[in-house]
């Protein structure tokens, strides 16, 4: 009986929790969300230097994986 009646208060305790939350997002529904202002400090020629940089950085990174994977020895289980 007495964790019955401690179940029914536990979840009377969520419902109630529940709907403080949903009142309270209903209370500040009014606002409406701003987009965010995107701005960049570098030039197009440097946004492009640097995005041909990580192109050639990821490039190097798969040939150097690439060139360890053919050193990696495989051993068969017995």
């Amino acid at each position: 009986m007495k964790d019955t009646l401690n179940g029914i208060i536990l979840v009377g305790m969520l419902l109630v929790g529940m709907f403080a939350f949903y009142l309270a997002g209903e209370v500040r529904g009014g606002t409406t969300p701003v987009e965010p202002i995107i701005t960049s400090e570098r030039t197009i020629e440097e946004e492009v230097a640097y995005v041909e940089a990580e192109s050639i950085e990821a490039q190097i990174m798969a040939e150097r994986e690439e060139h360890n994977e053919r050193k990696t020895k495989w051993y068969a289980a017995e």
